[in-house]
């Protein structure tokens, strides 16, 4: 395949780009080589990747067995395949030589899989057969695929003994399990995942109990490992796929399934059979959905309601136990059991919030006030944006405006913000009132006191919203002569200089070399080039201003105090 650098840069985000050619850089591709029409590799991170690179079209496509290239991200390790099979004589290999920074010569193989393809065919099927077995007594996964291969062909199909002798190996740990075994370990359970799938359609019932079985020992096995990369999720996933499959084919006891299912849900701590109502609904029937529902309300009848502002720990159980009984609801069609259910936990606004949604959807817009109502009523001392805009637009729709600029007034009070100004700024316009709510606004800010903040390790900064809300209103000399007369954090200084500096030169260098001032102090080369590009933008405007002399003496009194910090000597000499 030709490839060349701008294919790989169009097939990446530039995150991924930077990421991938430190990993080229700095040899971590072990293996590229040719499959037909396709490059294949090998790449070391936090475990080992393989990567296939195709262009089925004028596309370029990468696959990757890490997560983002599970997810179908075209990932860092893509692009360091792609540049190591550059450098190994692909086009445009001159020009990443003279640029690579690698540890290590490339280890492209002389040979492809074709080669390969062409050997294997001209050898004796019995020295292809001793090959494979001497392997596979050295290769788990292998030896498990074979006598599982080897079983089903001696009973004329697949053995529902043999898999569940495959699964158990496949799952056992044997010690805690690292993210670097992780992938491997997936890869073995995958296998006999599929054994399983194989048994269908004439062995339903076993495909069943042994999918069932599966996950039991998968989630024991999961909690014994560092499965970050997500390997085994997938593979619940395909489990559960199966297991749905089966009970479609076998059509098991619908009661006896139910109970299973919801047990299945309650306990799982991998989210196990989630959503089973939905997805089962079919296979249950009328008959299992009752039983389904007859268990989970049992349950739920034990739940105690929770009031507002009542908090407590995360509960799983009743989190899960919540969607099981709404999904059952929604599944009848029944909005006041709906209602019901969500009404259990009134702790904080959004469920007053939801369940005004739930009935202003339904067209119920009384109902719908109603609880709105009750959400603001019940956090008079911190009310929730969404609940008062809710309950606000309400208003306006019967003609209430006093009453829904009360409500939005009383929001933007408890909790001065931007947010929260332009949700006054919005109300206030739709009958009119703008100018008389917006002075009223700005004069509550400024009887405010200032936030203290942190902005620049800066402990005695103050942030200021006037500020911000004229600059939100592109207002900026409004901001500036607030910032100068009223205070302003570092962070705010600096945003108006930058938006300044072009009229008004004399005001934003001062914040620049304040800003310079601090960067200086500190350690590390992203600082450091952080005060180098200020410089620079500090030299033009200076030097705009007649003021170049003082800028090179402001420059030489840097490199004298901070003549140890060589890296940022070093930025300080390509000043001009």
């Amino acid at each position: 395949m030709n490839l060349t650098h701008d294919q790989l840069k169009n097939a990446t985000t530039p995150r991924s780009w930077h990421r991938g050619t430190e990993y080229f850089r700095s040899g971590n591709v072990l293996e590229v080589t040719s499959d037909g029409d396709n490059i294949v590799g090998v790449v070391i991170g936090q475990a080992q990747y393989h990567i296939t690179l195709s262009k089925p079209g004028r596309r370029l496509i990468g696959k990757c067995t890490c997560p983002m290239g599970d997810d179908g991200v075209f990932c860092k390790h893509c692009v360091a395949v792609g540049l190591e099979w550059i450098a190994s004589g692909g086009k445009e290999a001159t020009d990443v030589g003279q640029t690579s920074t690698r540890s290590r010569p490339s280890r492209r193989r002389t040979a492809t899989y074709d080669d390969v393809r062409k050997y294997l065919a001209n050898q004796p099927v019995s020295d292809l057969v001793e090959t494979i077995v001497q392997q596979a007594m050295h290769d788990d996964a292998l030896r498990r695929r074979l006598f599982l291969r080897a079983a089903e062909h001696k009973a004329g199909g697949a053995d529902a003994d043999a898999v569940r002798t495959m699964i158990d190996e496949a799952t056992r740990t044997d010690g805690f399990v690292d993210w670097r075994e992780a992938p491997g370990f997936a890869d073995g359970v995958g296998e006999a995942v599929e054994a399983i799938a194989r048994l269908l359609p004439g062995q339903a019932e076993a495909a069943i109990e042994l999918a069932e079985h599966a996950l039991r020992r998968l989630e024991r096995a999961m909690g014994n490992m560092d499965d970050s990369g997500g390997y085994s999720g997938g593979i619940m996933e395909r489990l559960q796929e199966i297991h749905l499959e089966a009970c479609e084919t076998a059509k098991p006891d619908p009661e006896a399934l139910a109970l299973r299912l919801f047990q299945w849900e309650m306990s799982s701590g991998y989210g196990g059979f989630s959503g089973a109502v939905e997805t089962y609904a079919e296979v249950l029937g009328a008959k299992g959905l009752a039983a389904y529902e007859k268990e989970a309300q049992g349950a739920w009848d034990k739940m105690p309601p929770l009031e507002p502002g009542q908090r407590g720990s995360y509960d799983g159980r009743r989190f899960t136990l919540s969607g099981i009984m709404e999904s059952l609801a929604e599944l009848r069609g029944d909005l006041e059991g709906l209602v019901a259910i969500k009404g259990r936990d009134l702790s904080s606004p959004r469920q007053f919030l939801t369940i005004a949604e739930l009935y202003r959807k339904a067209r119920q817009r009384d109902k719908a006030l109603e609880w709105a109502e009750k959400g603001v009523a019940a956090f008079p001392a911190r009310p929730d944006g969404g609940l008062s805009e809710f309950l606000a637009d309400e208003y306006h729709r019967r003609k209430r405006h006093d009453e829904a600029m009360e409500v939005i007034w009383r929001l933007f009070a408890s909790s001065p913000s931007v947010d929260n100004y332009q949700h006054l700024k919005r109300h206030a316009e739709s009958v009119a009132q703008w100018p008389v709510w917006r002075e009223k606004a700005l004069a509550f800010v400024r009887g405010q006191p200032k936030p203290q903040g942190q902005w620049h390790g800066d402990p005695h900064a103050q942030w200021s919203l006037l500020v911000d809300i004229f600059v939100w209103e592109k207002d900026v000399e409004a901001a500036w002569q607030e910032a100068r007369h009223g205070g302003a954090s570092a962070s705010q200084m600096l945003d108006l200089a930058k938006r300044r500096e072009n009229r008004h030169p004399e005001d934003a260098i001062p914040v620049y070399r304040a800003e310079v001032d601090r960067l200086v102090q500190g350690l590390g080369d992203n600082i450091y080039a952080q005060a180098a590009e200020l410089l620079s933008v500090l030299s033009r405007l200076m030097r705009g201003a007649n003021q170049g002399v003082d800028f090179q003496r402001y420059v030489e009194g840097i490199r004298s105090s901070q003549r140890r910090k060589r890296n940022l000597i070093k930025r300080l000499q390509k000043i001009k």
